[in-house]
């Protein structure tokens, strides 16, 4: 049973609206909930991507009650692009950005329930970044599940604007290449096996992006360091009976971080396996939803959260 509780744009902090969605599993009743899902996609994605999974999700957890809480960040699929103008790059920067999501969770979510995040791409770096800075976060989180993500190494490469071609060219021209980096992106962050209407959706969402936008969001990210990554879980789990659940999956064919990426991010985390998603590039909600709402099913079930 799925039931959805609220959809819509609402304000998350004076100034700022999002596109928000609550979906509930198990009940009609938000005050039976048992545990939150909050799901945060990645650089200009949208909650749209996460989709496939619910139905898949709802059957494997038949017996819990659970709020998913989902939403699209500035500028992203349904919330609305500022006017040109209206806005700068620190609108987009990561602080900016999780205060958002802060304020979205502070302002819908009952945070005496516990929350397990689910992060794709650059996401698991916002989420760790809000369990670090935000104590009401800190102590509800009580899993996470990372998809085709990585911990980066040295600040001083990613502070500066991002990929070379976002630096040097004018709006205009990457407007007039958008068509050809979305073909670029299709080709690296999906499995051959794709099928063509999961290809064509995502080729429209693609070239829906706003590239000033896109330009502030590179320019704008600051990637953990391997020993942040760590840091923070480990102050999470010093606050626990025992360690944090952690589940971190990755698509076998992702050319944007290669299966690489995901196994150094198992030793980071200090969790085991690595969850290899066969027929799956970066884009594995979509391409593989079925596997990973069984994931996130196990470390639900297997860790006893939100159990009716």
């Amino acid at each position: 049973m799925i039931h959805e509780h609220f959809c819509g744009i609402t304000e998350v902090r004076p100034g700022r609206t999002m596109f928000a969605r609550c979906l509930l599993i198990g009940t009609t009743n938000m005050a039976e909930v048992s545990i939150n899902l909050i799901c945060v996609h990645g650089t200009m994605g949208a909650c749209k991507q996460f989709d496939a999974v619910w139905e898949p999700l709802a059957q494997h957890l038949s017996s819990t009650s659970m709020a998913i809480w989902m939403f699209d960040t500035l500028g992203c699929g349904r919330t609305p692009v500022p006017p040109r103008g209206s806005y700068s790059a620190s609108d987009f920067a990561d602080d900016a950005i999780e205060a958002d999501i802060h304020g979205l969770i502070v302002r819908k979510v009952d945070t005496a329930k516990p929350m397990v995040f689910v992060g794709h791409s650059y996401a698991p770096q916002t989420i760790l970044k809000l369990v670090r800075d935000y104590p009401v976060i800190h102590k509800a989180a009580a899993g996470f599940v990372f998809c085709n993500t990585g911990f980066h190494g040295s600040h001083a490469a990613l502070i500066n604007g991002g990929p070379t071609i976002f630096k040097v060219l004018p709006i205009w021209l990457l407007s007039c290449l958008h068509p050809l980096m979305t073909q670029a992106f299709l080709k690296l962050g999906f499995s051959a096996s794709t099928s063509r209407e999961i290809l064509e959706t995502a080729r429209n969402d693609s070239n829906s992006n706003d590239q000033n936008m896109t330009r502030h969001y590179c320019a704008a990210h600051i990637w953990l360091t391997p020993e942040e990554a760590q840091e923070i879980v480990q102050s999470v789990n010093a606050t626990r009976t025992g360690p944090l659940p952690i589940v971190v999956l990755h698509g076998v064919e992702d050319q944007i971080f290669p299966i690489t990426v995901g196994e150094a991010t198992v030793k980071t985390l200090d969790v085991q396996p690595l969850v290899v998603v066969e027929k799956a590039g970066h884009q594995i909600y979509e391409e593989q939803p079925e596997v990973v709402a069984r994931e996130i099913a196990n470390l639900v079930l297997q860790h006893s959260l939100g159990s009716r």
